[in-house]
């Protein structure tokens, strides 16, 4: 019973590491992959994908039209 702690912890250790290295982009979305703050990769396609957990993040950015109805009209 006393190995039990440990083992379970290393387990729940295990799965949050796993987690953080999945990312998915959708298909109004952009992905740009960043590593150690320098621009690695830019994802374009819809899917699922991998990355190094705690050397790359990731940034989403949507790729619909967006509008600004502005009151005033350019000059």
């Amino acid at each position: 019973m006393k190995v039990f702690g440990p083992v379970l912890a290393a387990l729940v250790a295990i799965l949050v590491l796993a987690s953080s290295t999945l990312f998915t982009v959708d298909q109004r979305q952009n992905a740009i992959v960043f590593q150690l703050g320098e621009v690695k990769d830019v994802v374009t396609r819809p899917g699922l994908y991998f990355k190094w957990p705690l050397l790359q993040n990731v940034r989403h950015f949507d790729m619909r039209i967006l509008t600004f109805d502005d009151a005033e009209p350019l000059r």
